[in-house]
């Protein structure tokens, strides 16, 4: 039996505010989240439900742009591919829907959505 599980978190990328208030993208620290701003992983074993806080994978829009740089100059294959793009947007869009129709979970795999009433 597989786990189940959610991952649950809030807040935006804090590099546009840290650029906004005119800190430069260098040092170790660029891109890190406070802990308070971490994610939770919930994954459910048997009757008891687990939760673990877990560190933001600090960001940097700079590997990105050097990424789409190199693919252009035939040096590197895209990091985030067109594909990969459009999965992501789908998931958002699902998961947009699923609000709107009180879904209780979204199936990634099939990108499909469950109503509490269909699961009645």
């Amino acid at each position: 039996m597989e786990p189940k599980g959610s991952y649950v978190k809030y807040g935006l990328d804090p590099q546009e505010n840290a650029l906004k208030r005119g800190e430069l993208p260098e040092g170790p620290d660029w891109g890190k989240e406070p802990e308070e701003a971490w994610g939770t992983l919930s994954l459910a074993e048997g009757d008891k439900v687990n939760r673990a806080r877990l560190p933001t994978e600090p960001g940097d829009y700079r590997e990105y742009y050097a990424n789409v740089r190199d693919a252009i100059m035939g040096k590197a294959a895209l990091a985030v591919t067109p594909q990969g793009a459009l999965s992501v947007m789908r998931v958002l869009e699902l998961a947009r829907q699923a609000v709107t129709r009180d879904a209780w979970f979204i199936r990634l795999g099939a990108f499909t959505t469950e109503t509490q009433s269909q699961r009645e």
